[in-house]
């Protein structure tokens, strides 16, 4: 039963990322192999007025930054529950944008892509998400809307990266 769940699911965003990609026209041809496991990541929000995004773009609200190689990819993005289970559909995020985060401990010996001389990120590997917010004020009510409890990491939030082909 939790496999059709799942499955049904999968399907299912498969197809309203498609119209959704179609749509927008940020990613186009959105099938099921381009739909990656949801995962827990960390959150974190950010707003700067002024400053470009890693494409050359101007920052929007609604915008995320991730891995690198995420950039032009759609995030499916879903509250986390307090026992830990995938929650309410929150929105889709456009990837437009990538940063460092904070250095990952256990990651001696291997090199960040962004900073140089550094250890990699966790916004720069996707174990930190960082979302474009239009405030400060905005920031931390994303981050409580986010916020999974007393004794979690703090923000999480579910994601499903949504690669296009075309």
């Amino acid at each position: 039963m939790k496999k059709l769940l799942i499955s049904t699911m999968l399907f299912t965003l498969s197809a309203t990322a498609s119209i959704y990609a179609a749509e927008s026209g940020s990613v186009r041809n959105c099938g099921a192999e381009n739909v990656s496991n949801p995962y827990l990541a960390q959150v974190t929000a950010y707003c700067e007025p002024g400053r470009k995004t890693a494409t050359g773009s101007d920052k929007q609200e609604g915008i995320m930054a991730g891995p690198p190689e995420w950039i032009g990819c759609i995030a499916a993005v879903y509250l986390c529950n307090e026992d830990g289970s995938i929650g309410e559909f929150l929105d889709y995020y456009p990837i437009d944008d990538t940063g460092y985060g904070h250095s990952i401990d256990g990651a001696a010996g291997y090199q960040s892509e962004i900073l140089k001389n550094k250890i990699p990120g966790t916004v720069e590997t996707g174990i930190t998400l960082d979302f474009r917010q239009k405030s400060e004020r905005a920031c931390k009510d994303f981050m409580l809307l986010t916020f999974t409890g007393e004794g979690s990491t703090g923000s999480q939030v579910w994601v499903q990266i949504l690669r296009g082909n075309g």
